[in-house]
């Protein structure tokens, strides 16, 4: 028998839910057979799998020792040892910290997270990760993506120390209550110079690409705001604020008005993109998308904030010689 505490940070999390975090061994269907005969009991009394716990709430759970975690969210044992290399300083572009909050300002090139091709210690979560754990009382807690941007994609992003956090800006997100603008540099000039683009979007897979979306009837509402705020040569600087935060939804968008991002690979024109870096050293070859700003209500200081980051030296430099 072991017995566990709920804390503050587990509160509102589902029974269900909590059992798979902390019983990494067990599969879901043994889980709940061990919610229906009595292997989990909160406060002494059985509970559905859908009840939503309670700081303070204690458990009793018929499992050994071996099977429950000492936390859902353990660091890795070479967190702490990733602070102090090449990569980590590289990488990690801190713009804001307080107890609940880290903003940070992601380069291109970096996944936001371990998936499939990608090492277990090459996001920006595990630097995160490395960067609260290498200080002195450091948390031993992994921090939770707030959201997520393409790996060639560089600008703001939101990391939560605390699920409290996690769930708060996840409401805003739900709720629309929270405002992000994007910059790119694209091909062409958009018609109208301002606009909406409001189309469906559905996920496809190619064998080449990988995931793609495509532009279509029977997809999920996109909607984005843009406009064009400059134009030098063949191309145009286009700000862009999403109402909805579809998958590739502003390459996409961008690529249906006839204006791809410069240097997107996916969707863009790689004639045009062949074009205009052949033969110009100064220019750098990334995909010329940046978050530069995120606004919302946060609740821990009571008041909208608004954080920003520069746009990449990058983007100046392929500007000034168009």
């Amino acid at each position: 028998m072991q017995v566990v505490q709920i804390e503050h940070d587990d509160a509102g999390t589902r029974l269900d839910r909590w059992l798979r975090r902390r019983l990494k061994l067990k599969s879901l269907s043994e889980i709940y057979q061990l919610i229906r005969r009595g292997g989990v009991k909160v406060n002494g009394k059985k509970k559905k799998e859908s009840y939503r716990l309670k700081e303070g709430d204690r458990l009793d759970l018929s499992v050994s020792a071996t099977e429950l975690s000492t936390s859902a969210d353990a660091l890795p044992p070479t967190a702490a040892g990733l602070a102090g290399t090449r990569f980590f300083e590289r990488n990690f572009k801190l713009i804001y910290e307080d107890d609940n909050l880290l903003v940070c300002d992601k380069p291109t090139g970096l996944v936001v997270h371990a998936g499939t091709g990608h090492l277990k210690q090459d996001s920006l979560i595990d630097l995160a990760a490395a960067y609260l754990a290498r200080r002195p009382g450091g948390s031993e807690r992994r921090p939770y993506l707030v959201h997520r941007l393409d790996r060639d994609t560089s600008g703001v992003l939101l990391i939560a120390k605390n699920r409290r956090t996690l769930g708060a800006l996840h409401d805003a997100f739900r709720g629309h209550a929270l405002d992000k603008e994007y910059v790119a540099l694209c091909h062409g000039r958009p018609t109208p110079e301002s606009g909406v683009v409001d189309v469906g979007l559905v996920r496809d897979f190619d064998r080449h690409d990988g995931t793609k979306v495509q532009v279509s009837k029977r997809g999920r509402r996109s909607v984005s705001r843009y406009r064009t705020v400059g134009t030098r040569g063949p191309c145009s600087r286009v700000a862009i604020e999403l109402a909805t935060g579809r998958t590739h939804q502003i390459r996409v968008h961008m690529a249906h008005l006839s204006c791809p991002v410069v240097g997107d690979v996916r969707y863009g024109d790689k004639a045009r993109d062949r074009r205009l870096f052949e033969n110009e050293p100064a220019r750098v070859k990334r995909l010329y998308l940046h978050a530069s700003r995120i606004s919302f209500y946060y609740s821990a200081l009571r008041r909208m904030v608004t954080f920003e980051a520069e746009e990449p030296a990058a983007f100046a430099r392929l500007w000034q010689t168009l």
